[in-house]
């Protein structure tokens, strides 16, 4: 493929000083923290997840201005399978080829005929923690402890700390702790105990609360996808209920439940326990009814391969042999699009009647000048962009985002 020489007007390298203006069609969207936003509606200050193509490090960028200009040049629109861009003329344009490994930029007005542009493929967000141990009384407080013993209750009361008094006993063999004095106390109780569980109150199941980090997510994936919460008749209690038909799901939620200790009953159509401590946890972490679901707080600071591995379980639940995400949760889709560039895939969606479908698919895309770009006239303003420090964004219209350039650098 031929290569373009670096003709200051019309490529920009790494080092090469960022003096591109260019600009967005209004309704080209932006992959902000809240989500897909149009090129119009970004406010200043907001961030915005942002590349630098040199070091291929993701991160997120507050924008600096936006300006509302009528254009100076005709647009160029790029359509393919996976891009929808329409761009003042002078809009950098980030690419690779064959021959070219590092990215360099070109303005849309100088796209070569004939010429195959890979669109940047390959990024890395900032490391990030893998969860380890996860306490469940660490996430709520809606819980009392249960401590188990052997031989005597008053040898046992006599060995707690001052401040340590249990709220009731629980037979012969074990006292209940508030949340606030088990907290306080825990490694105490725990290193005097025989065994410890977790439960909302004296009539209450017993239940485990430590879990290995990928079970937990394995857990909070299941729920989001395919998880319910209903209240039990005339009982302190509820019912968590994961609905599971498929043989290959149903065996990995038999394997989980083995690990994470918990004795689930066992359908044909679903695996269910009840636990209203464990449903606290579930609904503040990932939210209600199927239509207010939504991933973790602390998924965005977790390390990419757990990342990669709760998305696995939600499309494991919820999606296809494609990789495509189905969800009538609005908040649901907009952070699976996030996690998407987390994780190194450029997001893609769409909307029909109210469900999402997203698609997690990895594909190495780019466009040929001469079969995926043409010429438009000026249709209304267009909008430009300045971005603090790193020089590409995630934009594109009706659901395709690929990494283009800022009209300017602050």
């Amino acid at each position: 493929m031929p290569e373009r020489t670096t003709d200051s007007d019309h490529l920009i390298t790494g080092p090469t000083p960022f003096r591109s203006i260019g600009g967005l069609t209004p309704e080209t969207e932006m992959l902000t923290v809240s989500g897909p936003k149009r090129a119009s509606a970004v406010s200043v200050g907001e961030p915005v997840y942002a590349l630098n193509p040199d070091t291929g490090l993701l991160k997120q960028k507050p924008v600096a201005s936006v300006e509302t200009v009528r254009p100076q040049a005709p647009l160029v629109e790029i359509t393919s399978l996976r891009a929808d861009l329409r761009l003042e003329a002078t809009h950098p344009i980030y690419f690779q080829t064959k021959t070219i490994d590092r990215p360099r930029t070109v303005q849309a007005r100088h796209l070569d005929d004939r010429v195959y542009y890979r669109f940047l493929n390959d990024w890395r967000p900032l490391p990030g923690q893998r969860l380890g141990t996860v306490d469940l009384t660490d996430l709520t407080e809606r819980y009392e402890a249960r401590v188990h013993y052997d031989g005597h209750g008053n040898a046992f009361r006599a060995r707690l700390p001052d401040g340590c008094e249990p709220c009731r006993g629980y037979g012969h063999t074990g006292y209940h702790f508030d949340s606030t004095t088990f907290k306080r106390h825990q490694a105490t109780l725990e290193r005097l105990g025989t065994h410890v569980e977790i439960c909302s109150g004296p009539h209450s199941w017993g239940r485990p609360y430590r879990f290995d980090g990928d079970d937990f997510l394995a857990l909070l994936g299941w729920y989001i996808t395919e998880g319910s919460i209903t209240p039990k008749n005339n009982r302190d209690s509820v019912a968590i209920k994961i609905a599971q038909e498929d043989p290959a799901g149903r065996e990995r939620l038999h394997a989980l439940f083995d690990r994470l200790g918990i004795d689930a009953a066992v359908s044909d159509r679903a695996f269910s326990f009840g636990s209203s401590v464990y449903a606290d946890v579930l609904e503040r972490l990932c939210g209600g009814s199927s239509t207010e679901r939504h991933l973790p707080w602390f998924i965005w600071s977790l390390c990419q391969a757990q990342q990669q591995h709760l998305l696995d379980v939600l499309v494991a639940g919820d999606g296809d042999a494609r990789g495509t995400y189905y969800t009538a949760s609005r908040d649901l889709a907009r952070d699976l699009l996030r996690l998407s560039a987390h994780i190194g895939r450029k997001p893609q969606y769409q909307v029909r009647k109210g469900n999402w479908r997203i698609s997690t698919s990895s594909m190495r895309d780019g466009f040929r000048s001469d079969r995926n770009v043409r010429w438009l006239p000026p249709r209304g303003p267009v909008v430009r962009l300045t971005v603090e420090d790193y020089p590409a964004v995630l934009a594109g219209r009706n659901g395709n985002f690929q990494w283009v350039g800022v009209s300017r650098l602050a």
